[in-house]
């Protein structure tokens, strides 16, 4: 099965915030079919707020022989998930086909910020797999992860992980290789998008050819979907966001609570990396936000930018 060269936008658009939807792809878990490789390659996957990302079910095989593989390469998922109502995953496959030898390379993917930021609401992350049917199995089984880029840092791992696309659900077996870039790791200073407003909303990735991310996949190759390649202009700084006060807005934290008077419209909150907090309404502002968190804020409301230290 070879799924490439595709563009999928807003999977789920008749899903609530907050509820999760339909898995993306899953595979029937009854008779004794034969499927052994499954191949995602140069897609965009924009907006999903799904349920599982693949659910691979293949229950048996009639050949101990066979070698199952399961490749995704230079994929560009834009807005990733973020709205599972418990821990949801990238790749759930928890049957181990009594001991069929299995390839996984998820390699050169870019992921880029979650469909939906709640406290109250998990990710698509993990590489649900299975544990080994023995010793002699798990020698059998590669998972490699390399050259994928996560931003925000933690676009696909959550609380009580340590790394983006963590392997779970077997003991028996670890990555074969593992390599991920995020934007300090691989010294990116410069806007990855040309218009990144658009591309939050629209299929209009359009990516810088000076991009550090253009040849900082395996062999040379571009990180992501790289149709998306195509501005030859010289990228402009990645700055953070600029900071002005308006002499309309007021802003102070007190007990670790952030308070904004005069907004008219929502604010949106971000920490200094450039991560957002969440989305609050102008009168959960003047009431008082806990950001769980000491440091510096930025606080985006009404076309305008204000920041605070929240000690």
């Amino acid at each position: 099965f070879v799924f490439e060269g595709n563009l999928v936008f807003n999977f789920g658009a008749g899903t609530a915030s907050g509820t999760h939807g339909q898995t993306f792809m899953q595979w029937r878990n009854s008779g004794t079919y034969e499927f052994d490789n499954i191949t995602l390659r140069n897609n965009t996957i924009h907006g999903f707020h799904g349920n599982q990302f693949l659910n691979i079910s293949r229950q048996r095989t009639s050949n101990l022989d066979s070698l199952f593989n399961i490749t995704m390469e230079n994929n560009t998922f834009y807005r990733f998930g973020g709205n599972g109502t418990s821990v949801r995953n990238f790749i759930e496959f928890t049957n181990h086909m009594g001991g069929v030898a299995m390839n996984v390379n998820i390699n050169n993917n870019l992921f880029y910020k979650n469909w939906e930021y709640r406290s109250d609401r998990f990710k698509n992350f993990r590489l649900h797999l299975f544990n080994a049917k023995d010793s002699v199995h798990a020698t059998k089984i590669k998972v490699d992860v390399l050259n994928n880029f996560f931003y925000e840092d933690s676009v696909m791992f959550a609380t009580g992980f340590d790394r983006n696309l963590p392997l779970t659900n077997t003991s028996s077996y670890t990555y074969t290789g593992y390599k991920a870039f995020t934007k300090d790791s691989l010294n990116v200073t410069t806007r990855l998008f040309v218009d990144e407003a658009k591309a939050d909303t629209t299929m209009d990735l359009e990516m810088y050819t000076q991009s550090p991310l253009m040849t900082a996949g395996l062999g040379g190759k571009p990180i992501g979907d790289p149709r998306w390649y195509t501005n030859t202009t010289t990228p402009p700084l990645w700055t953070a966001l600029t900071t002005v006060k308006p002499s309309s807005l007021i802003v102070w934290s007190n007990n670790g609570l952030i308070y904004l008077h005069n907004a008219q419209k929502p604010v949106t909150i971000f920490n200094v990396l450039g991560q957002r907090v969440g989305v609050f309404t102008a009168e959960q502002a003047t009431q008082g936000i806990n950001v769980k968190g000491k440091g510096i804020y930025l606080l985006r409301t009404d076309n305008e930018t204000v920041r605070v230290m929240v000690r």
